[in-house]
């Protein structure tokens, strides 16, 4: 699975120009960046910028869309996954619908270059955020090519690999605590955890704590024992819910940790400290 998230981090890296990036510094930048999972909206992804900036001298600004475009890729492969659940399950529809939605409009509103250059114009006239509007124009000239059409397909398909994944992690969990395999139990799975994962993204709480694992307990209370035989206790439901969070979160989390302190040690022995300019970038986007 994580493969799969890093083949597409690579072909980002190539989309905005920041070529040369080694299999070993791609690997460490990406396992770094696991460790930021739990802060709100995971911005604090950013890291991975920062780091590659360290490692490769890629201006923070055009690498930087790369975590916007995983965030939005991420998003519609789970969309694609919850799909089959959303036609067969009367529950979250609207939901998951408005962030459909509000994706679709995003991209459309993203991709209108001439709309972006005129505002960009407006804001060099402007003597608060004049001096950064150059970070912009880098920013929005990688986001235009790695949210054209073709990228952007790429960029789910992979999505949808990696997270497919993670829902076989779920089920094999439910088999685990006494479910028979089926069809059906697979479908639910996919749309739990893609269900779950998108309203904690929404609320941009850390790592989704609290409304994640509260969507995971409560809808399998509902659907299991309304599609299937297996009686869903409550304590079953928690039981579940903690150990897939352990296994897609936490244990990912736990990774990244270990791969932010080995990169750090590595790059202090290795490295200069960012000049202030570069830290102000950061600061800015």
């Amino acid at each position: 699975m994580e493969d799969h998230h890093r083949r597409r981090v690579a072909d980002h890296l190539r989309l905005v120009g920041a070529t040369g990036v080694s299999k070993r510094d791609s690997a460490a930048i990406f396992f770094s960046g696991m460790a930021m999972a739990i802060t709100p909206g995971k911005v604090g992804e950013l890291l991975k910028s920062y780091l590659l900036k360290q490692i490769r001298g890629t201006p923070i600004a055009t690498s930087a869309p790369i975590i916007m475009a995983e965030r939005l890729t991420d998003g519609l492969a789970m969309l694609v996954l919850a799909s089959v659940g959303l036609v067969l399950f009367d529950y979250g529809t609207p939901i998951l619908v408005g962030i459909a939605i509000f994706a679709v409009l995003f991209l459309v509103v993203f991709q209108n270059r001439a709309l972006f250059n005129r505002l960009l114009s407006v804001g060099e006239r402007l003597p608060i955020i004049s001096k950064a509007v150059h970070h912009f124009h880098a920013f929005y000239e990688s986001s235009y090519e790695l949210f054209r059409l073709p990228n952007l397909l790429f960029g789910v398909g992979i999505g949808v690999v990696s997270w497919s994944g993670e829902v076989a992690a779920f089920v094999l969990v439910m088999l685990g605590l006494g479910m028979q395999f089926s069809w059906i139990l697979v479908i639910i799975c996919a749309f739990i955890l893609s269900a779950s994962s998108l309203i904690g993204s929404v609320t941009l709480l850390p790592g989704g704590l609290g409304t994640a694992d509260a969507s995971i307990t409560g809808m399998l209370q509902f659907l299991i024992p309304r599609y299937t035989t297996f009686l869903m206790t409550q304590n079953v439901a928690v039981a579940a819910t903690l150990l897939i969070r352990f296994s897609t979160l936490w244990f990912g989390v736990a990774i990244g940790l270990i791969a932010l302190t080995i990169t750090q040690k590595r790059l202090d022995r290795t490295s200069t400290p960012p000049a202030p300019e570069d830290e102000k970038s950061l600061a800015s986007i």
